[in-house]
């Protein structure tokens, strides 16, 4: 097996707050779609060959018409070998497979969050990085 020249340190969550909607009243039997809004910031520094990556996912509001609201960061430190990535290659992986990698771990936080609530527990769907927007309705 062969490591790659991209690594990532062990994520950490910057952020978490979860708010149940206490006006929130389900109707028997109807499924609530639940807006999701995922950001992402990054820091490169191109002497180190690393970036900082961070992932915020916000899901639900605070609103009558939705059970919760939960916000979840995590961010990492990315590393790469300059000779093996740059230009395109370099701004693919730190667009997309860095957020996905972080997305994981922001998933499971909020289904666990979540679960402790009266409410089942909330699988964050997957989300394509390849999209400009990363704006669920």
């Amino acid at each position: 097996m062969h490591s790659s020249g991209f690594q990532f340190s062990t994520p950490i969550m910057t952020r978490s707050t979860f708010a149940l909607n206490e006006e929130f009243q389900p109707e028997e039997h109807e499924e609530v779609e639940i807006p999701t809004q995922i950001k992402t910031r990054r820091r490169i520094s191109e002497e180190d060959a690393s970036a900082y990556v961070e992932i915020e996912v916000e899901v639900g509001k605070e609103s009558g018409l939705l059970p919760f609201h939960v916000v979840v960061s995590y961010s990492a430190e990315f590393k790469w070998k300059p000779d093996d990535f740059e230009g395109e290659k370099l701004e693919s992986l730190l667009s997309k497979n860095a957020p996905a990698l972080l997305l994981g771990y922001a998933r499971i936080a909020i289904s666990t969050i979540t679960n402790f609530s009266p409410y089942p527990a909330y699988n964050l769907p997957f989300i394509d990085f390849t999209k400009e927007a990363q704006e669920k309705p």
